[in-house]
């Protein structure tokens, strides 16, 4: 419903004149009595857009984690390794400039399976990360990297072809890096 100023100005008016006490006290407690009663609605403004999310680049920053923790447990030796290897240049690629506009395609990084990223709903509350590296069911060497325990921020990265040159499933090649929050004291 539209209404003119002179409308508005005299609604105004009167609702003025009856939280002041211009009119009768009864006529005043019954109008406050329905305003209190009358239904409220609030128009909630609602802001859409679209936004377009290039997961390469996600993957891109889990293959640098996967990469350097498989060095930083495995070795130097890993460095020999034909997917090893492939990982630097592609790495190297980024470092040089080269993914600025539009990130590349690598194979074998993917987020976690579904029945992985389903475990860690009760690891919600949980403030870290956790890197993991075993054999997968095709005897591939891949890493794991849950960064802050969340689903969507969860990788798996294929980083060799072949476990067995690296990995002893009596050694336990996993880190829980715990994320130190601290309050401002007032």
């Amino acid at each position: 419903m539209n209404y003119s100023n002179s409308q508005r100005a005299g609604v105004i008016l009167y609702l003025t004149a009856l939280i002041l006490g211009a009119y009768p006290e009864n006529i005043r407690k019954d109008t406050l009595d329905k305003l209190e009663k009358l239904e409220s609605y609030f128009y909630q403004p609602e802001i859409q857009f679209d936004i377009t999310i290039d997961f390469r680049r996600f993957f891109l920053e889990a293959l640098k984690i996967a990469f350097e923790y498989a060095v930083y447990k495995i070795g130097e030796g890993y460095l020999e390794d034909p997917r090893a290897k492939d990982i630097q240049n592609y790495l190297k690629s980024a470092i040089d400039g080269k993914f600025k506009k539009e990130c590349a395609e690598f194979s074998g990084v993917e987020l976690l399976p579904k029945e992985f990223r389903g475990i860690l709903k009760n690891a919600k509350k949980v403030n870290a990360h956790l890197l993991m590296i075993n054999s997968d069911a095709e005897n591939k060497l891949v890493a794991e990297v849950l960064l802050f325990m969340e689903p969507a921020l969860s990788f798996m990265v294929v980083l060799s072809d072949d476990a067995s040159k690296y990995y002893n499933p009596k050694s336990h090649m996993d880190e829980i890096i715990e994320i130190k929050t601290y309050a401002k004291s007032v």
